[in-house]
């Protein structure tokens, strides 16, 4: 029998001996060394404020697996959207272009064949390619996968999908695959499944939650505001706005315990490498902030600022929060490098983010302009009483000016002024001189949206994207 000296040396050992393990493994990604990941999987959560959730400082404990996850990995604190709508903005996740450059300027715009994008690359290397969305519109980004099944589902069915195609349907066990999970999105909507949120959860703030849900969401105090859901329910009161609250931070703890069930899934998968896990959202949402419940207007904060967590199951992402403006056209070049070892490409508009991931660089708010837009959708305007115009947003982690096609443009200094109430009116030059080219440039969304199948259209319909 080993005497107890004999365990506790052979514990330092092998604990010594993972260390090892673990540096080399990081010192061959830092030298250019071969290529680690040979397993990704994309989570995007429609609709989600980086705001609801824990390890962003979200008070309820909604998203317990995704704060573990992101307390083994990378938490990118200023992550944003380049768009506050579905399609747009998962066809820059997907091909490091802003909208204006992939020509997928609304949920009815297919994105086009022809373009790079992150599936047919990593195909093209041997990984099998596979995404399970939960709206049937979302097929329109179809684009280098083998496998594709977008439905208008609850998340539990879309994971349960996936979790089909890793046990029995892969051809490589080299792959990547991509999880849309849209029941937060669906917060609002009575025809729905509608998952209550447990009374530990609803409860779990202090005191008087009206003041927290009052300043976060920027809601009038008194409560004098009167909001209008696509599907007409009015929000008139407190009570309500705080039972809308209820309802979207529901669906988000039941979004959460999906996302834990594929990863216990894919932890079971035999074979292939180290699995890079990537979970964002395409968006934000108002939920009263600006005067507006949804999204797909406003450029402002909470319809455009992101959760952006990035995890190596093996612990091979060191734990980090990270400060940098980041956004979602930098995916793919952040995968690409920390797969096929393409670093340093050019992918598009966007970067490479896997220096930041590994320590190997580090940079403030202010060493990068970001950039967002939305185009222009009579329907849209004309529903939620805006002005049918282009608009475009450029912010460097400090300022950020709103871009107006027609109208007063908006200024905002982030810093003295979160929640963009005062509108300073006078740009930082450089702001405006990016914007102004980013503008001048020939955008695609003179083209006709394509034909879309009769299925697609009715739930776009069904949705309140379309009349």
């Amino acid at each position: 029998m080993p005497t107890r000296r004999a365990v506790w040396i052979a514990a330092v050992l092998a604990a010594l001996a993972l260390a090892i393990e673990g540096g080399d493994r990081l010192r061959r990604r830092q030298g250019g060394g071969p290529a680690r990941f040979d397993r990704v999987v994309l989570v995007t959560i429609d609709a989600l404020r980086a705001d609801h959730v824990g390890s962003y400082g979200y008070r309820r404990p909604t998203t317990p697996f995704l704060d573990r996850l992101a307390e083994r990995g990378a938490r990118f604190e200023a992550a944003f959207s380049p768009c506050p709508v579905t399609n747009p903005s998962h066809a820059s996740m997907l091909t490091g272009l802003f909208p204006h450059r992939h020509g997928v300027l609304s949920n009815r715009h297919r994105l086009d064949a022809s373009l790079p994008s992150l599936a047919r690359r990593l195909r093209s290397q041997g990984f099998d390619t596979a995404a399970f969305a939960s709206v049937s519109f979302l097929e329109s980004l179809n684009s280098g996968f083998y496998r594709f099944d977008a439905r208008l589902r609850p998340g539990s069915e879309t994971v349960n999908a996936a979790i089909d195609w890793l046990k029995s349907e892969r051809n490589s066990e080299r792959f990547f695959l991509w999880v849309h999970l849209y029941d937060v999105h669906e917060w609002w909507r009575m025809d729905w499944a509608n998952p209550s949120l447990p009374i530990e959860v609803k409860t779990s703030i202090p005191g008087d939650v009206r003041p927290y849900m009052s300043s976060l969401h920027g809601w009038p105090t008194p409560f004098l505001a009167k909001w209008v859901l696509h599907g007409g329910r009015e929000i008139t009161s407190l009570v309500e706005a705080l039972e809308i609250i209820d309802d979207y931070d529901a669906r988000l703890l039941y979004a959460d315990g999906q996302i834990e069930r594929l990863y216990q899934a894919v932890e079971e998968t035999p074979g292939g490498g180290e699995t890079l896990w990537i979970v964002t959202s395409d968006h934000g949402e108002g939920l009263g902030g600006h005067g507006y419940l949804t999204h797909g207007v406003n450029l402002h904060d909470e319809q455009l600022r992101v959760p952006l967590i990035v995890s190596g199951n093996e612990g091979s992402i060191p734990p980090a929060v990270i400060d940098s403006l980041v956004s979602l056209v930098d995916l793919p070049a952040t995968v690409l490098e920390l797969t096929v070892a393409d670093a340093g490409a050019a992918w598009g508009d966007g970067r490479s983010l896997a220096s930041l991931l590994l320590g190997r660089r580090r940079e403030t708010q202010r060493d990068r302009v970001a950039f967002a837009e939305r185009a222009a959708y009579a329907a849209w305007m004309e529903k939620f009483g805006a002005v049918e115009e282009n608009v475009h947003a450029a912010f460097d982690g400090r300022h950020k000016l709103i871009l107006h096609g027609r109208g007063s443009d908006e200024v905002y200094d982030l810093l003295a002024d979160p929640m963009e109430t005062q509108n300073l009116r006078d740009a930082p030059p450089h702001l405006a001189s990016f914007l102004g080219q980013i503008s001048s440039e020939r955008v695609r969304e003179s083209q006709p949206a394509p034909e879309l199948p009769a299925h697609i259209e009715a739930e776009l319909q069904a949705l309140g994207y379309v009349e």
